[in-house]
């Protein structure tokens, strides 16, 4: 994602990010010399610009001023001054903008990796928000919806403020960061005799990736042997009820696995990590995968 710098200190970039003194910005400055609502960086057309708001002392890229109402594009290095001319911001990143969300009523804020954000953090996720057939969605306590840049989603850890870029064509297509597609994978597990240690590993060419071993692993198992018993396509779908019985937890703490699970997957380099597990009509679930095997520890 877009980043500045400045004295050691960083900051991310929102898609859009109000720079100002208001309560409502993004990119909070205390300096007098900053205007209430002072400027705005957003992300145009593959590259981040800045735009003056009119502001009283001035935007300024590389000591020159912007016009009032002015904008330009960025590039990596660029100083940006705001109501001074030295600029002592400096433009460190300008990869794509991931989706973020700020909570109301104090100064947390959360962003996404490789276009899934987790709320209201990666350790006790109860959301996930991710694109999906061109639309960004929410899912929460089992349940899907469409949603848009600024709109509130509340959780039991506050209302937030989500923005949102622009799903692109690319979404949804593998990158070098993440060459894996799920579609694609032979999903290994290997299993300890009494089924307190789970390790999984994903298979593709040739190519073997070891997740990190958690606890939320045996949920994925249970329905990786629950889609191996299926004597059709239609079996392999299992009612959410039915699985937290099996697992003897709750629907939240299935839920809860559900996200940290797809955050495992996303870091060993599935971009699609979503579809490691589907949902259909919000409460039947199903494990992902082109194949999957179980095999002794």
């Amino acid at each position: 994602m877009g980043c500045l710098t400045r004295s050691g200190t960083e900051v991310a970039l929102a898609c859009r990010c109000l720079v100002g003194r208001s309560l409502l910005a993004q990119f909070r400055l205390e300096e007098s010399t900053v205007s209430s609502e002072h400027a705005v960086i957003f992300w145009e057309g593959g590259a981040w610009r800045v735009r003056d708001l009119g502001s009283l002392n001035g935007t300024f890229v590389n000591g020159k001023r912007l016009s009032a109402g002015g904008a330009r594009a960025l590039a990596v290095g660029d100083r940006l001054g705001f109501g001074e001319p030295e600029g002592n911001w400096k433009l460190y990143s300008a990869d794509a903008p991931e989706p973020c969300a700020f909570r109301e009523g104090d100064e947390i804020r959360c962003f996404g990796r490789g276009g899934l954000l987790l709320l209201p953090d990666e350790a006790a996720p109860e959301a996930s928000i991710y694109a999906r057939a061109g639309s960004w969605v929410v899912e929460h306590a089992g349940a899907i919806h469409e949603i848009e840049s600024g709109d509130r989603t509340t959780l039991s850890s506050g209302a937030w403020r989500v923005l949102l870029p622009e799903v692109s064509e690319e979404a949804g297509k593998a990158t070098e960061a993440a060459p894996l597609q799920t579609s694609e994978l032979t999903i290994q597990f290997r299993v300890s005799k009494n089924e307190e240690e789970v390790e999984v590993a994903v298979l593709r060419n040739g190519v073997t990736r070891t997740l990190p071993r958690h606890a939320c692993l045996y949920t994925l198992l249970t329905l990786a042997r629950h889609r191996l018993a299926a004597k059709d396509q239609e079996e392999t779908w299992i009612h959410a009820e039915d699985l937290s019985r099996k697992l003897r937890c709750s629907r939240e703490k299935l839920n809860v696995d559900i996200h940290r699970i797809r955050r495992l997957f996303q870091i060993a380099g599935v971009h699609d990590a979503v579809q490691i597990i589907s949902r259909r009509n919000a409460h039947e679930l199903r494990s992902g995968g082109r194949s999957v095997v179980v095999e002794a520890l």
